[in-house]
């Protein structure tokens, strides 16, 4: 298990470095990865690489994911995975028992986020990226910061 791009420390796995993971997992026919991939969208240095997307990994991974961190949605809880079947079968029995369903103002939005133009998602990259360029000018004012 694990989470690329990362909270709080905002690291990225590389392609290589998960390639590397790949080659280790590829070694145990037994093992399934659990990759959080929440904060896809919100990448300032480097690139979001999904690791389903490595040759052999898709039927090896399940992929969280969901709309608080991309769309600002935090509170809404509405999120997904993408898995083998089987395992998205078995999820689906386990998330009746544990969870309510999604209300249906929370269905419309999450609608509207998948169905909207990319550029939303962009544009809240750039204010984002502003916000962190000002944190961490001031935190170089900061004596002792490094």
């Amino acid at each position: 298990m694990f989470s690329s791009p990362c909270n709080p420390s905002g690291s990225v796995l590389t392609r290589e470095e998960l390639q590397q993971l790949a080659d280790v997992v590829a070694r145990h026919p037994d093992l399934i990865v659990v990759s959080d991939e929440i904060y896809e969208h919100i990448v300032f240095d480097g690139e979001h690489v999904s690791f389903a997307s490595l040759p052999g990994m898709a039927e090896r991974t399940v992929t969280v994911n969901g709309l608080s961190k991309a769309f600002a949605l935090t509170g809404w809880r509405v999120g997904y995975i993408g898995a083998p079947e089987w395992i998205a079968k078995a999820c689906t029995r386990l998330q009746g028992q544990f969870t309510s369903g999604t209300n249906s103002i929370a269905q419309r939005v999450t609608l509207a986020c998948m169905q909207a133009d990319p550029a939303l998602l962009a544009s809240m990259r750039e204010d984002f990226q502003r916000r962190r360029e000002l944190v961490l000018k001031a935190l170089e004012q900061v004596p002792g910061w490094h």
